[in-house]
């Protein structure tokens, strides 16, 4: 359900469900989610990308610019309702997307982290 709930909330924001590093960024933020990784001192290097880099056999390098092609793509290309009321003006980064996503999970109740 969580890792529904992160997919659903990117592709509202403009994310391509094509884009690997869209499938990698809602792994990276159920990672943070799952360990309850506070917001504050975020390093999304040691945070996301090594974690990943292991799972997928991939160096960090390879997962940041996944993520950061798919970030780019929403934020150039995509005016929907839900990003203009989350981010405003704000340019999406990696790092403020996982910030505000997290933030919007840790507000609401969710009983299950298994789908």
């Amino acid at each position: 359900m969580i890792r529904r709930k992160i997919r659903n909330e990117l592709l509202k924001i403009g994310y391509n469900p094509i884009h690997i590093g869209t499938n990698y960024l809602v792994e990276g933020i159920l990672i943070l989610y799952i360990s309850e990784k506070k917001e504050v001192g975020l390093n999304l290097e040691k945070d996301i990308y090594l974690e990943l880099s292991k799972k997928y056999n991939k160096s960090a390098n390879a997962i940041k610019a996944s993520i950061r092609k798919a970030t780019d793509y929403a934020d150039l290309y995509s005016a929907t309702r839900e990003k203009i009321e989350m981010f405003e003006t704000m340019k999406l980064t990696p790092k403020v997307v996982t910030i505000i996503l997290l933030d919007k999970l840790n507000s609401e109740t969710i009983p299950s982290i298994n789908s």
